[in-house]
């Protein structure tokens, strides 16, 4: 009897253990974002990055990236670049970088979407960083004032694994600029 009582606990134990919690962050009056606990904040991926958090162990990385959507106007301006001037070219010229700078020939494609009723674009592949081989999902978000880039990533190898927690987070983007629209 008292076998069974300490395997039911142990049992107890492992599945509480496995669930996480998740909490709503809050970047500086332009967006929150749900986390799940197992993640970490940290400064060391990127630093523009409005918003960074990883799991080593669990090689789970999410990091938010935002600016005016004048700065990417200007950028085309200055550049002579031929994109369009929303969403759509954001997303583009975003994609095609990323998939260079992994070693992609072929830019992967992007799914049209909505988040919590925003315009969206999401990006889901593999490429190779550093030697590394990476799997990417990416989400491109266009508030009133701004762009957004929800950047996770993972390894192939956990990609089952992380999947589910990695299009959670990208789904539960919620701008909350106050801003009146430029």
């Amino acid at each position: 009897m008292k076998l069974k009582f300490i395997a039911a606990a142990l049992t107890l134990f492992i599945l509480t253990a496995c669930k996480h919690t998740i909490e709503t962050v809050k970047v500086e009056g332009k967006y929150t974002l749900d986390l799940p606990s197992f993640l970490n904040k940290t400064d060391d991926l990127n630093k523009a990055a409005s918003l960074q958090y990883k799991n080593e162990m669990r090689e789970f990385y999410v990091l938010v990236m935002d600016e005016p959507k004048e700065n990417f106007h200007e950028v085309l301006n200055e550049g002579g670049l031929d994109y369009d001037r929303d969403l759509n070219g954001y997303s583009e010229i975003l994609a095609k970088d990323i998939a260079k700078s992994s070693g992609i020939e072929i830019t992967p494609k992007l799914q049209k979407t909505t988040i919590n009723n925003l315009n969206a674009r999401l990006l889901n592949f593999q490429g190779v960083v550093n030697g590394v081989n990476v799997y990417w999902k990416i989400a491109y978000i266009e508030g009133k004032n701004r762009y957004y880039q929800i950047l996770t990533w993972t390894l192939p190898e956990k990609k089952e694994k992380n999947a589910e927690a990695m299009d959670a987070i990208i789904n539960s983007f919620k701008e909350t600029d106050k801003t009146k629209s430029h």
